[in-house]
């Protein structure tokens, strides 16, 4: 176990710069390389000051805009030259005032000009560049994730051009945030994909108008007759009704991973099963390869996860465990610019809220092999550091990398490995 790298300073967060990625690192905790400590967005005279409080950051591909997010003040930061100046003039329109959960840029930003905020229950898009923003689809989504009971929240979000048609779209990760109920099918037969009335072995615990999940279909249930009886709906918030054997499990656990596109209007469930969700990316790839990341978790472990289009989440690119003692409660995925799946499937990724936090390298491997991660190590292999945002511009090799941490705000290098 790490130690945890604690405050000193009050509450805040520091951007860590990190000099050096592409030396070699061993699996889990072996290596500590080259960091230093920047100062983040402030109103003094809109420059990088070591008193800032930022809580997101995302950066355009080419490393010139930068956005970032003040939680404490609701505050949307802007920079055009690369972090050398900030404004919060005439931007952040009905963003501001919100406390995020997460920010995102298009990777396409220099055409679209669009980015993405969200709250714990809401999605905030511009497609001018920051000015103004609007919600998106929020009652739809409120209703399939939960949202609206107060049963789940958002954790992240992620925008992209879809690889179907290329119309823009738009991720979020959920968790669950109540104790999950479940129950197993009790039909001593198969339940068919067009049953409505399911026998279980308690309904105890379930809800009238809420989700459930059997395998990756959600259902809603309607009704609630007697202890051993649900009405459902089938294959609710753009799932597919399938068939299930005597005994499958059925849970309220209502994580997972929404996505919203332009062409359907409309929020579809991403089947990602019965696991909470706290960080979720499309790869810089997505409109030829259709891939989408995660960061899940159980109610012990904690995972990457990816799928292609419509095919199931860990097939292509087996899942990749982060640390090994407890699930996290929060991540991030960053992606450097020379990522592709096929030949160059490093990702970095970032946790908080367990016993090994830190930033990791993922490299992704099919079936023929094994996903690895790598501890980073930003304060040293013995101490954690709950790793709050992460953007990334240049090759896995070199790249410009800004981590948002929870940490003292001082300015300093960490040693360089040696």
């Amino acid at each position: 176990m790490k130690k945890k790298y604690t405050k000193i300073l009050g509450v805040g967060l520091s951007l860590v710069l990190l000099v050096a990625l592409g030396l070699a690192a061993a699996p889990v905790s072996a290596t500590t390389l080259g960091w230093s400590t920047v100062a983040t967005p402030s109103a003094a005279n809109g420059i990088m000051v070591e008193t800032g409080e930022i809580d997101f950051v995302t950066m355009s591909t080419d490393g010139q805009i930068i956005f970032a997010y003040d939680n404490v003040d609701t505050v949307l930061w802007k920079s055009t030259n690369g972090g050398g100046t900030w404004t919060t003039t005439s931007i952040g329109t009905t963003l501001e005032g919100n406390t995020l959960v997460g920010l995102a840029i298009s990777p396409d930003f220099a055409t679209d000009s669009t980015i993405v905020g969200a709250t714990a229950t809401t999605v905030y898009r511009s497609i001018n560049g920051g000015t103004s923003f609007g919600e998106l689809a929020t009652t739809t989504l409120q209703e399939y994730a939960d949202l609206d009971l107060g049963n789940a929240a958002i954790t992240s979000v992620a925008v992209a051009d879809y690889y179907l048609g290329g119309q823009p779209a738009v991720a979020v990760g959920v968790t669950d945030t109540t104790t999950d109920v479940a129950t197993t099918i009790n039909e001593g037969a198969t339940l068919t994909a067009t049953d409505t009335t399911i026998t279980v072995t308690s309904s105890t615990g379930f809800l009238v108008d809420t989700p459930a999940i059997i395998g990756t279909e959600k259902v809603q249930v309607t009704a609630i007759p007697d202890g051993t009886t649900l009405t459902v709906t089938r294959g609710y918030a753009g799932t597919t009704a399938a068939t299930h054997a005597d005994g499958s499990a059925i849970t309220t656990l209502v994580g997972g991973v929404y996505m919203f596109r332009t062409d359907n209007i409309a929020w579809v469930d991403q089947t990602v099963g019965a696991y909470n969700a706290y960080a979720v990316a499309f790869s810089p790839n997505h409109q030829t390869d259709g891939q989408i990341l995660a960061m899940i978790t159980d109610a012990t472990d904690g995972w990457l996860t990816t799928k292609f289009g419509a095919n199931i989440w860990g097939a292509d690119i087996l899942n990749c465990e982060i640390g090994t003692t407890s699930a996290f409660t929060s991540a991030v995925i960053a992606f450097p610019d020379d990522y592709e799946w096929s030949s160059n499937n490093r990702v970095l990724v970032g946790t908080s809220g367990h016993d090994e936090d830190d930033v990791y390298r993922v490299h992704g491997a099919d079936s023929a092999g094994a996903s690895v991660s790598y501890d980073l190590n930003v304060n040293g292999a013995s101490t954690e550091t709950e790793v709050h945002s992460i953007a990334v511009s240049g090759s896995i090799a070199a790249p410009l990398f800004l981590s948002g941490r929870m940490a003292p705000l001082q300015s300093r290098r960490l040693p360089t490995r040696r």
